[in-house]
């Protein structure tokens, strides 16, 4: 149960695990008839240094907010290898995991994972050894470990939690409250499935499609037919996580030390010394060129929604049930195909043995905006 909490003057819920890894120390104030189950969530991103794709840094930053706030138990940062995806020049951002968990106070276990994708459905890489099940064995590890159900999140590409699966499918039936997917179409015209996440594990995408748990669904585009840009027209829709926002206001609320982390990461600086970059007034060229951008977010549902949240009109945080909710999860029947092409309809109510839901934007006019604001209040805590 969730009452309204206002993230800047927050203290550590007194229901809450207290412990150095997820408490707060100091700095707020405790909401009164405030009552919070707070949930256990894994978050497995495909973040690198220097970035690729930049809000995989806000989706960490959100992440490790809302740990801070006191709303979930952040227990562990899975980041994809990025020989499975990206290649190039690119390292996992464990410095940014670093840097957040010095604004947060938050300490959470960070892991590597397989430098390769699962090859096929069922793959549990165990002919690797520890570089290939080093991301799996950590997530069964904090599932069976965790006293409570935990909920995964997934913004990158879907090996580590498929071959986690593959290799324990009961533990997930027992201790995983859902897979939150944010990956794929939700609309193919021509049959065929072309987002990144998936193209770079189909096998894992189908298996993660198909697990034993409840899968909460996400596209990261409505349709992407043939031919269509990346970011073109057809992308958004009632089912898509995507939204299209001016970042200028996020970047004006945020405390210095939080400008200077994202100045840190649009520099691409090569700069090893990442504490000393977090208290660095002056910041990069790289920064200011963003700030009068617009940017395209994809994963703000599912990390909110993992938390038991959703937001109102206003980007006001309410429970994810709330009927004045913009966005919600709603039941489907799913079936994914051999080639990732999922084909869903609606239901009533979720399929007891395989419970498949899926993003529904409830009041399409605001949500962008409305995400922009609770992302704004959210990062407040991070000092």
């Amino acid at each position: 149960m969730f009452y309204n909490i206002d993230f800047a003057s927050q203290t550590q819920p007194q229901n809450s695990r207290i412990s150095g890894r997820n408490s707060r120390k100091g700095g707020f104030r405790q909401a009164k008839a405030m009552v919070i189950n707070m949930k256990h969530v894994i978050h497995t991103t495909d973040c690198f240094h220097p970035h690729n794709d930049p809000d995989d840094h806000f989706d960490l930053a959100l992440q490790y907010a809302l740990a801070a706030a006191g709303k979930i138990d952040l227990s562990g940062v899975i980041i994809d290898h990025p020989a499975r995806s990206q290649g190039g020049p690119y390292a996992p951002a464990v410095n940014a995991c670093a840097q957040l968990s010095m604004l947060s106070a938050v300490t959470v276990p960070v892991t590597v994972g397989a430098a390769v994708g699962t090859r096929c459905i069922g793959d549990t890489l165990d002919d690797l050894g520890i570089h290939g099940t080093r991301g799996a064995d950590e997530i069964l590890r904090i599932l069976r470990r965790n006293p409570e159900k935990t909920a995964l999140v997934m913004v990158g590409e879907c090996s580590d939690i498929a071959a986690a699966v593959s290799k324990d499918p009961a533990l997930f039936r027992e201790k995983c409250s859902g897979i939150y997917l944010v990956a794929g179409t939700a609309e193919h015209p021509d049959g065929i499935e072309r987002e990144w996440n998936v193209m770079c594990g189909r096998a894992a995408y189908i298996t993660v499609m198909r697990a034993p748990c409840p899968v909460y669904w996400c596209p990261c585009f409505q349709a992407l037919g043939e031919g269509d840009h990346y970011f073109g027209e057809h992308n958004f829709g009632e089912n898509s996580g995507l939204f299209f926002e001016q970042q200028g206001p996020l970047f004006d609320a945020m405390s210095p030390r939080l400008r200077a982390f994202f100045s840190y990461m649009f520099e691409k600086s090569a700069d090893p010394l990442w504490l000393d970059a977090l208290e660095q007034n002056e910041l990069s060229d790289a920064y200011h060129a963003e700030t009068g951008q617009m940017r395209r977010f994809y994963s703000t549902t599912a990390i909110l929604h993992a938390a038991g949240l959703s937001s109102d009109r206003g980007g006001q945080l309410i429970p994810a049930e709330d009927a004045r909710a913009v966005f919600s999860y709603v039941p489907v029947s799913a079936d994914c195909d051999i080639d990732g092409v999922v084909s869903w309809t609606y239901t009533e109510t979720p399929d007891p043995d395989a419970p498949r839901y899926i993003l529904r934007i409830t009041d399409y006019p605001h949500f962008g905006g409305a995400m922009m604001q609770a992302m704004t209040d959210a990062y407040r805590v991070l000092q």
